[in-house]
């Protein structure tokens, strides 16, 4: 077995998404003859807003021996911006929370001891003083810890791989989104550390073509891309009755450039015929400025037609996945080559996705090569997707066509994705 230590801020058994990526990366990295070393930050319990994943967690630091892996959990005290942000993030004392991030952002370019990831360094570290590893893979967001792979390279001369979830200082999603003047003045200052620290990488790798080929452009490094897929046990759950009323599930967070206005309207004008359909947007209200815009929208739907959730646990927001009709799926605005990691959660359940509206590019090819995807740009054709997946139900013909489709939907899976993660290491 070849040794790759992983790093990465995520990992069980925090709930987030981006801890299923990288856990099943780990527990199924000897299938290709990798025994993976994964350093990652302390969890303890669920996860229910973001305020929770910014508080002190653990005592020491704590190592698991697992029969094809180990994990090292290192204690996680919040560092300065974190710290102000659990103090200030809100009200009138908000400005103190934006000064300590302008000066997390300003220092953590020369050191890591007014920041957050401090323990995770000083541990990787360690760690590579004495282990002998054949590469290291680094994982972000968060994207500072990119500075601990340029460190490894110097310090050690260890080749290792940047992956990228989602593009740093490339991604039009995050300017895109309030404070765009603050947001460009820190990624300005971002785009000199992304520069130095992973050109020192030998790969990066990211979810999509687009974000892979923008990222590899930009530092001049090969760039590989691995989409996010889901894991195959999905396929194994057993099946739920479905809700009484005709559900319609979008899963996780929001952005504010979605467009949630066509699905409500198309709901509003169904009501308006007299058919019941229910909209719910499962755990969008872990950010509050979107809860509040569900429900603005929503107006007299809410709650009867139409509700906004805080975060599930994990088991429980599938359940509900599960007993939904159809799951949801929004573009990203104009924006394109942003294919939502729930997407692929909502292939490996094996359930109708309604694109609404599409992004015309890779969420839209992703659902109709699936075999599971049905599209709509207005609310009129949105109001006809909707009957006509009422129609198969009534007719019992979903469940056939996506027996029929299963074969297309097993490329999505992260078993294939894991196969070219290992192809890269070779």
């Amino acid at each position: 077995m070849k040794k790759v230590l992983i790093i990465s801020w995520y990992f069980k058994p925090c709930s987030l998404t981006p801890s299923q990526r990288i856990t099943y990366w780990v527990e199924n990295f000897h299938k290709h003859g990798f025994y993976p070393v994964v350093v990652t930050r302390t969890w303890s319990g669920e996860i229910r807003d973001y305020i929770d994943t910014k508080k002190a967690v653990g005592k020491g630091v704590v190592r698991e021996r697992h029969g094809n892996y180990e994990v090292i959990y290192v204690p996680f005290k919040p560092g300065l911006a974190d710290w102000a942000f659990l103090k200030f993030s809100s009200g009138i004392f908000a400005p103190l929370f934006h000064l300590a991030k302008i000066v997390d952002v300003l220092t953590i370019g020369f050191t890591f001891l007014f920041s957050s990831y401090r323990n995770l360094l000083k541990e990787t570290i360690k760690l590579a003083g004495k282990t002998s590893f054949q590469k290291v893979i680094i994982s972000g967001e968060p994207f500072y810890l990119f500075k601990i792979g340029y460190i490894l390279r110097k310090k050690f001369n260890l080749n290792w791989i940047a992956d990228y979830r989602d593009d740093w200082t490339t991604n039009e999603l995050q300017t895109s989104r309030p404070g765009r003047i603050f947001r460009k003045l820190l990624m300005k200052v971002e785009r000199s550390y992304e520069k130095k620290w992973v050109t020192s990488a030998e790969l990066v790798t990211s979810v999509s073509k687009l974000y892979t080929e923008k990222i590899s452009n930009l530092l001049g490094v090969p760039g590989g891309t691995i989409p996010n897929g889901f894991d195959e046990k999905l396929l194994d759950l057993p099946k739920s009755p479905l809700k009484e009323v005709f559900t319609i599930t979008y899963s996780g967070t929001l952005y504010p450039n979605q467009n949630i206005g066509i699905i409500i309207n198309a709901i509003r004008c169904l009501k308006n015929e007299g058919t019941k359909v229910r909209v719910v947007f499962l755990g969008s209200g872990y950010e509050p400025s979107q809860e509040a815009r569900i429900k603005e929208l929503l107006g007299d739907l809410y709650p009867d037609y139409g509700v906004v959730t805080d975060r599930y646990p994990r088991d429980r927001a599938l359940e509900f996945l599960k007993q939904s009709h159809v799951l949801l799926s929004i573009a990203y605005g104009e924006l394109g080559g942003i294919p939502s990691s729930k997407l692929y959660e909502y292939i490996g359940l094996l359930k109708p996705i309604l694109l609404c509206p599409s992004d015309k590019d890779v969420m839209e090819s992703i659902v109709l090569s699936a075999g599971l995807g049905f599209v709509a740009n207005d609310v009129n054709e949105c109001v006809e997707q909707i009957k006509e997946l009422m129609r198969r139900y009534n007719n019992k013909q979903i469940e056939h066509s996506i027996d029929e489709n299963l074969g297309r939907v097993l490329p999505f899976g992260r078993a294939c994705q894991l196969r070219l993660l290992a192809s890269f290491l070779e």
